[in-house]
């Protein structure tokens, strides 16, 4: 658990700052990506590249490349993986779990296979992340970051501008969600075990803190703490308005029809699935399920998300393919992907983003 402990918490607020990447920033040649001059955006967007580009990998299906682009008046840094051939793409923006860079994502992984099955991915490294200009502020301006780079992208020559999702975990499925509720429409979107509500995590963290136990899990859970005082400029008690502007409101998400699939590990050491639940409850139209560590469909109800509104489906993970809003409760679920549990859940959300992207033009 202390392990988790340390990675989660250094994912999302702040132990270690591991993601720069360290050989991925330079090109074929060796030669350092240095950004390029921001281009003027009075040209048409069929002529707006990006402002620096550098090839990281390309094999004979895949090309893999460091870009950047312009978020506002910063410069900001991304990563690029598309189909290595001739046509138009559909498009998954994928915000990133760390405050603190792309890390491991840098050496392709997800990206690149999904590249494979002919999709392009964009994955933002967000303000103040893997050199790009600014200050890291925690699920506020990432969000116009992850709409600017969306935005290039769909300029850009291989992307169906038509066919568009987002996806994010933890940080990035804060921002995420965000973008929808900003107004953005895309053909799916999928948020895993993000933090929707700042106040009640740093609160969590606090508490958490302060119980018996480990004194290196309280020494992490006070850290975190400390670093969204750092982020946000003071605590939920004097900067309030701090913690609300970067949390996730229902009311923001009913207005946007982009079909959304939520989820959230049980046993979840660092954001609780009860502010999730809490979130989807609210949200008109929405199917839940739960599953087991096998993953069995339960029909009982998951602890802290017991609201009437989320009777677990007996069908399980199958109301993904039809349920226009959906959450996805996974027993022994933790803060990742890499876990059993962790591994279904990037599954289902793929399958759930994936079969609408791959949908006729007439089906939203």
């Amino acid at each position: 658990m202390r392990i988790v402990l340390v990675v989660a918490l250094a994912s999302l607020a702040g132990c270690c700052r591991d993601g720069a990447p360290p050989d991925d920033s330079t090109g074929r040649g060796g030669a350092p990506a240095v950004p390029a001059a921001l281009p003027s955006f009075a040209d048409p967007p069929s002529q707006r590249p990006w402002a620096c580009r550098t090839v990281l990998q390309e094999d004979a299906r895949t090309l893999r490349e460091r870009v950047c682009f312009r978020s506002g008046s910063l410069q900001i840094v991304g990563q690029v993986c598309r189909p290595r051939r001739e046509g138009r793409f559909p498009v998954m923006v994928y915000s990133h779990a760390s405050l603190f860079g792309l890390g491991a994502e840098w050496r392709g992984g997800a990206c690149q296979a999904i590249a494979a099955e002919g999709y392009v991915v964009v994955m933002p490294a967000f303000r103040g992340q893997d050199g790009s200009e600014g200050k890291v502020e925690g699920c506020l301006g990432e969000v116009d970051d992850a709409i600017a780079m969306h935005d290039m992208a769909l300029a850009q020559p291989y992307v169906d501008a038509d066919r568009t999702a987002w996806a994010g975990a933890s940080h990035g499925g804060c921002v995420t969600l965000r973008v929808l509720a900003r107004g953005t429409v895309a053909r799916a979107a999928a948020a895993m075990f993000p933090p929707v509500d700042w106040a009640a995590l740093y609160t969590s963290w606090e508490a958490r803190a302060a119980q018996p136990g480990s004194p290196a899990a309280a020494q992490l859970y006070k850290n975190g703490a400390a670093e969204l005082v750092k982020t946000f400029g003071g605590t939920p008690t004097t900067h309030a308005a701090e913690y609300q502007r970067r949390s996730v409101v229902a009311a923001e998400l009913e207005t946007n029809l982009t079909p959304l699939f939520l989820a959230h590990g049980l046993s979840d050491p660092l954001v609780p699935a009860a502010s999730t639940c809490k979130l989807a409850a609210s949200l008109k139209g929405l199917s839940a399920f739960h599953l087991t560590t096998r993953g069995d469909p339960s029909r009982d109800a998951a602890p802290g998300c017991d609201d009437p509104r989320l009777v677990p489906d007996a069908r399980g993970a199958a109301v993904l393919a039809t349920a226009s809003r959906a959450l996805g409760l996974y027993d022994g679920g933790l803060h990742d992907v890499t876990s059993p549990e962790g591994q279904r859940m990037a599954r289902d959300a793929w399958a759930f983003v994936k079969a609408r992207l791959d949908a006729p033009a007439a089906v939203k």
